[in-house]
């Protein structure tokens, strides 16, 4: 039953989130850099270079977290206080400072979030 409140409730929340999602990435853009610019190995063995360069990063004190609590988001409770080091918004992956040269932090923000899609 729950799965069933928070799959309802959620169908309300996404228009919310995506405008929020946009509008932080919008804010933040004179910040981003471009993934390639971080020059890790890996990624740039596993990706070719001009895909990489489609991808942003923001290196920021506070990850961004979607305010679920005011759009009166059922199963918000379950991320009360969860403080991420990194989420992927579009085509920008926001990183805690401190976490800027941790590459599996980029590989799974950006990764396993999007699928490596930037085609949004």
């Amino acid at each position: 039953m729950r799965r069933l409140t928070i799959a309802a409730s959620l169908v309300g929340v996404l228009p919310r989130a995506r405008r929020w999602a946009i509008d932080t990435v919008s804010d933040h853009a004179s910040r981003a850099r471009p993934l390639s610019d971080f020059a890790f190995g890996r990624l740039m063995a596993l990706f070719p270079q001009s895909l990489l360069g489609l991808v942003r990063v923001v290196v920021i004190d506070q990850v961004p977290r979607p305010p679920f609590e005011s759009w009166n988001f059922h199963g918000a409770d379950d991320f009360a206080g969860f403080q991420a080091s990194g989420i992927t918004l579009g085509h920008t992956i926001f990183i805690k400072s401190g976490r800027g040269s941790d590459e599996s932090l980029f590989f799974m923000s950006w990764c396993m979030s999007s699928n490596g899609n930037t085609s949004d």
